[in-house]
């Protein structure tokens, strides 16, 4: 969900913000961590979330989290097996945070 701070990306988040329903994700591995990092963490559901400030209908589901979602119980985990790291530009936030077992909450 965020990437760049783009006028496509802020166009999608309004799309998104004005849907009626609730959108929630869960980051795999190219978002940009730190633009994330930045949003507010509050509990809901029984776990973290971030939401976006200027759209509530998109919330972040933050990885290692457990979650009670109208009667189901749901466990957050993001990221993958990265086959791009090489290509990946830091400046750009598109760090290594690929694989959930060692860039996610399994390893701390």
């Amino acid at each position: 969900m965020p990437w760049s701070g783009s006028n496509e990306e802020k166009y999608w988040l309004d799309w998104l913000g004005d849907r009626p329903w609730t959108t929630l994700f869960v980051d795999g591995n190219h978002e940009c961590f730190p633009h994330l990092a930045e949003l507010p963490v509050s509990d809901r559901w029984g776990g973290r979330v971030q939401v976006y400030p200027d759209h509530p209908s998109i919330i972040h589901l933050m990885r290692g989290e457990i979650y009670d979602i109208d009667g189901a119980r749901i466990f957050a985990m993001g990221g993958a097996a990265s086959h791009d790291k090489q290509w990946r530009h830091a400046r750009l936030g598109l760090v290594s945070r690929g694989n959930a077992a060692c860039g996610g909450a399994l390893c701390g």
